[in-house]
């Protein structure tokens, strides 16, 4: 076993170790789940379920190299796997896309995966709602604004002194909705519930060509002061960066890496930007600069852990 298929063990048992047919998505419901998700977090991860079903982590010596893209994804697997060994499937078989977002990377103390405040909305069909609610019939259930929400928690992981708390509920029949922080639960599921989604902001990317994808990431950088450049990946940036795409086919072999760099006029890479074997930029359009990664080959595990890292999905070997 090698080592990052140790520590992506050891990321599944930090939060223990989704499929369907994109003809019933409403469009506008995914619309509304990625604007809300950009506008409240700095990373956003987006995964139609029938390629997230590939990405479990019960079996990493299967397609070890690609199923490191499900790290985005592990509280809500890890959630799942907690309430019921079939929970996960049913999420997957309701859904048709799934979107996470992250922010507030905090680093372990040791070894173990870097933690972050999250929130998972999967885009329901038609009627799934009502198939889903069984799953969850032990599941403690609270109030919060006036919504029945389903509360539960896992013990703390390796590099960890707390618990992790789950909040999740279906809003609107629409959605399914799971976090793991009470005040973010509340916010987005209200602003979620009111269609409080602004429109998009003056100056704000276009992501219609990103959202094509059957897996794709975008993430904002945001260096205030405070932030641990470590823990959220900054560190293996470009300081001019100021934001990154990652999306890929996923049956294709290829994992493309856009870094942002608008400041950078020159005809060569900025410094900062990641390297590795798999990992070459040359520059996309004016701004761009694109790294396309190999999803089949040896070395194509730890070239996605070191992208993911600057996603703010690192792990601490």
């Amino acid at each position: 076993m090698t080592r990052w298929n140790k520590a992506l063990l050891q990321a599944s048992m930090f939060i223990l170790p989704l499929g369907c047919s994109r003809s019933y998505a409403d469009e506008t419901t995914q619309k509304q789940a990625s604007a809300l998700l950009l506008q409240r977090y700095e990373t956003v991860v987006s995964a139609r379920s029938k390629v997230l079903s590939r990405l479990h982590f019960d079996h990493p010596e299967q397609d070890l190299g690609r199923k490191h893209l499900g790290l985005p994804f592990i509280y809500l697997m890890g959630g799942l796997k907690a309430v019921g060994p079939n929970t996960l499937a049913a999420v997957e078989g309701a859904s048709d896309t799934v979107l996470t977002g992250a922010k507030d990377f905090v680093r372990p103390e040791g070894l173990g995966m870097v933690s972050a405040r999250t929130c998972t909305i999967a885009t329901l069909a038609p009627g799934a709602a009502q198939a889903l609610a069984p799953e969850f019939s032990k599941v403690k259930v609270e109030s919060l604004d006036g919504r029945p929400v389903w509360t539960w928690s896992i013990p703390p992981s390796e590099g960890y002194k707390t618990a992790t708390n789950f909040y999740a509920a279906i809003v609107t029949n629409s959605f399914f909705m799971l976090a793991n922080n009470e005040q973010d639960f509340r916010e987005t599921a209200n602003a979620l519930a009111n269609g409080k989604v602004q429109g998009s902001l003056p100056g704000s990317p276009d992501f219609t060509s990103l959202r094509t994808h059957p897996y794709w990431a975008y993430r904002t950088i945001q260096r205030n002061e405070g932030t641990d450049a470590l823990a959220s990946g900054l560190s293996r940036l470009p300081v001019s960066a100021v934001a990154l795409e990652l999306f890929t086919e996923f049956d294709d072999g290829s994992l493309f890496l856009n870094v942002l760099v608008p400041n950078n006029p020159s005809g060569s890479p900025p410094a900062g930007l990641p390297s590795s074997e798999l990992i070459h930029f040359q520059r996309a359009r004016a701004g761009v600069w694109q790294a396309v990664i190999s999803l089949t080959t040896n070395q194509t595990a730890a070239a996605i852990f070191q992208v993911l890292s600057c996603f703010g999905y690192g792990v601490a070997l």
